[in-house]
């Protein structure tokens, strides 16, 4: 299996649990609409994007696609968070 991740937004960044609240409701809105990538906190609380796929079925095309759509969805929910694109 592969796992293809990317880091979102610093869980160090989450000032609180109100805020902690907003992020996790938008993580699970994504969640339901979302059927390439899944957004959940990871080590140290970081918000990540993560894609699997089995290693045994892996072709060129589908990886490229998942790297692009990983990228370009944890740009756009690093920016619906912080209203920048810091990486």
């Amino acid at each position: 299996m592969y796992v293809f991740s990317s880091m979102i937004y610093k869980g160090s960044l989450i000032r609180g649990k109100r805020q902690r609240r907003e992020i996790s409701y938008r993580v699970w809105r994504k969640n339901d609409i979302k059927d390439l990538v899944t957004f959940a906190f990871h080590d140290k609380d970081n918000l990540m994007g993560v894609i699997e796929q089995p290693a045994l079925t892996l072709d060129h095309e589908e990886l490229r696609l998942y790297i692009e759509t990983l990228a370009r969805e944890c740009d756009r929910f690093e920016y619906i968070l912080t209203g920048e694109d810091v990486e």
